[in-house]
Parts: C-alpha cells; structure tokens; sequence
C-alpha cells in the first residue's frame, strides 16, 4: 500500500503533461464473453447465444502468464466476464497473474449460477496465491422473482444464495464477500427491499451498488436502461453503516459515499482511465478505458509486451480524449480515481 504513494503523484504527472512512463495500478481482465444469463442491463449473453464462436480464441492461461510478466507488479485486478467461473481453467488463469504480477487484491464477479464451481475454484486460488487478498462479489439485481426477471434466468437468485453459503463455508481470512446490484430502470423502485435483504439476511462484507450506463463492453449502447431518478437509493445506501468501528471499513465507507455522491451530482469527473488502469480484452486487445471501446492494439501480435502498446504514438493519442471530464459511473473506475485524488475524501461526511 505504502508503495502507491509515490505512483500517485507519478499517474497525476502523466496524465496532466505526458511525463514518465507510469504502468497501471489497476487492471481489469475479461477472460471470456461466454454467460448463460440473458440480463436487461447487459447483452453479452445475448450476443453470445446468437454467436458461440465469441468463445473461441480466447487467451489462454500461458498467454496471461505472458502478459502479466511484461506488465511487473500490479496493485488491484478484477476478473470479469461474461461469467468468469465458466472457463474451466480460470484457477489456471489466476494462478497465472499471480506468479507474474503478485497483485494484492483480486476482485471476482459472478452471477452465482455455478456453486460448487464457485466455491472450488475459490477455495483452489486463495491456496495457490497466498499473498492476495480476493474479494468474490456476487450480481443481485432484486430480490427472489425480481432477481430471475432481471437477469433473464429462472432458479438465478437460488443459485446465487447457493453460492454465497458455499463461499461462507471457506472462512478464509483473505476472502471477502460481497454484492453488487446495477440500479437500473428495472428495479430503482424496489432498491428499499434490495437493501433490507442485503443488510438483514445476506450480511456480505460489502456491498456497493452502481447505476446502469451504456458501455462498448457490455454491447448495450443503445439500450434504454438507466433510470430517470436514483437519488433516493443512493441516499438510501449511504446510510449502511453509518458508524464503521474498524479503520478499513472507515475507509471503504469514505471511499463508497465519495462515489455515491458523485453519482448524485451528475457531474462530470476527473479520470485516470488509461494512465492509471487499463482492461484486457478476452482474444487480448488491449483497452485503454474499461467503458469506452479505447482499444490500442492486441497484445498477441505484440508479442505479449505490454509497454508496447501501453506506450505506443496511438496510446498516447487516444489519452488526449480520456483527459476530457468523465462522466462514468462504474465503481472499479472511480476507486482508482478516489486514489488517484486522495483530497477527494475530505469533503465526504
């Protein structure tokens, strides 16, 4: 941790005038566009039934392995989807990125629908990467028939219950779980229910919601989902918790309502997607921007160099659009922005 102190001021200075040459601090990797769900926020599962071939091609364990050894060190990783736990060598991949990379923390998103996978895979990589810290959090859009409505699956909310007390059963000490709900259009009006259940039955390690946008990684730029007013849920969700004990809990609690409130104020931000995170993509182009369809080329036919494209005339091209205000709302980006702008904490109460 105390080592991102000074990478800190190194992300502002590239950012802001083109000096150094900074890795990112944060990289997400979508290891597969394959999902068995059929969600009204997200069409990966759609675009996938119509065409399974997407899943073909995809990098493989040593390609990761490759890649992450160019990359060095990172901070923070998430492991995303389509459903991640599909791919039968996803410890394989992990394990991978950790030799590598040794990042501290590893975020795991899962609809739930797999248990026993989940919790085998789970408990396989929190043996084989002793050094990290791995934070599973499972998608809960609404509660019982709401959830299975929401993402196009009946027996989806079972499953995730199912897969939550799997994951209980583990009791590492390095595993935290957590729920993830998309406050869409869908359900704002039901975010009550959603918190009492979240905070009354479930009682993850945390939970954090975000608002559903129109994303190039998602396949839903046209799509009608993001609801008119979500004011009151954010205000609802800032009230959990109110007075944490622990000094991580007092800081993910500031680092939440920081977020929570830039969603309420609808303002634009300042971003550092593409100085100090990235995304990878499944056949290995290489995002600058985990929303924006920023891709600068594809690791494989770089020869699995990282630095390259990171640091190609077209990375550096495409950066000069990133540095526009943001207006995103994906809680991945706006930790590493938080970070990125300690002071931002400050006026959070």
């Amino acid at each position: 941790m105390i080592g991102l102190i000074p990478k800190i001021a190194g992300y502002n200075l590239f950012r802001e005038f083109g000096a150094g040459r900074p890795l990112p601090a944060n990289i997400t990797v979508t290891v597969t566009d394959v999902c068995n769900f059929m969600c009204k926020t997200c069409n990966i599962g759609k675009l996938y039934l119509a065409h399974p071939e997407m899943a073909k091609n995809e990098l493989t364990a040593d390609e990761y392995g490759k890649i992450f050894s160019n990359l060095g060190n990172v901070f923070w990783v998430t492991v995303t989807g389509g459903e991640p736990f599909f791919r039968r060598d996803l410890v394989d991949v992990v394990s991978d990125i950790y030799r590598a990379s040794r990042p501290m923390f590893m975020t795991l998103p899962t609809n739930g629908y797999v248990p026993k996978k989940i919790a085998s895979d789970v408990e396989r990589i929190l043996d084989e990467c002793e050094g990290m810290r791995v934070m599973v959090n499972l998608s809960l859009d609404g509660v019982e028939k709401e959830h299975d409505e929401i993402r196009g699956m009946d027996g989806s909310f079972k499953r995730l219950l199912e897969s939550y007390s799997a994951l209980r059963m583990l009791d590492d000490s390095r595993l935290s779980i957590g729920v993830n709900t998309v406050i869409s259009k869908f359900n704002v009006g039901m975010m009550d229910e959603i918190c009492a259940f979240v905070r009354g039955e479930l009682k993850p390690d945390s939970f954090i919601a975000e608002v559903a946008e129109n994303r190039s990684n998602l396949y839903n730029e046209n799509d009608d989902m993001r609801p008119k007013d979500y004011n009151a849920a954010l205000k609802n969700l800032m009230l959990q918790d109110r007075n944490p004990k622990k000094l991580p809990l007092i800081l993910i609690k500031l680092a939440r309502n920081a977020f929570y409130r830039t969603l309420a104020s609808g303002k634009a931000h300042r971003c550092f997607a593409g100085f100090a995170s990235a995304c990878i993509m499944p056949k290995g182009d290489l995002w600058l921007s985990c929303v924006k369809n920023s891709a600068v080329g594809n690791l494989r036919d770089a020869d699995y160099d990282f630095r390259r494209l990171w640091f190609s005339k077209k990375a550096m091209s495409m950066r000069k659009e990133l540095k526009k205000p943001c207006g995103c709302m994906l809680a991945n980006a706006h930790y590493t922005n938080l970070m990125c702008n300690p002071f931002q904490l400050l006026s959070v109460r």
